[in-house]
């Protein structure tokens, strides 16, 4: 027994119901695809475009906590802590 295959509207239906819930799947949603070729080269974009963005705000984030570091390790002690002053409390 062969049955005919499914609609291609069904396979993108299926292939939108898969998705894990966030940006692409609410972007694919919204744009809703008529192939299914064209729906997964959507999510793959969108895919490819979150990850660029996330790399980027790695290389962000990596770079002001480098420069925070140098900063701070190239400021002068204080001159007044609590080993050099002595602590009046026991005198």
């Amino acid at each position: 027994m062969q049955s005919e295959p499914l609609p291609e509207a069904v396979h993108v239906t299926i292939f939108m119901e898969g998705l894990r819930t966030g940006i692409a799947r609410t972007e694919v949603f919204r744009v809703h695809p008529s192939t299914f070729e064209e729906a997964v080269k959507f999510c793959r974009n969108r895919w490819i475009s979150a990850m660029l963005k996330m790399k980027l705000n790695f290389k962000l984030l990596s770079s002001n906590v480098l420069q925070r570091q140098a900063t701070s390790q190239h400021s002068a002690p204080s001159q007044n802590s609590g080993m050099e002053r002595g602590n009046t409390d026991t005198q």
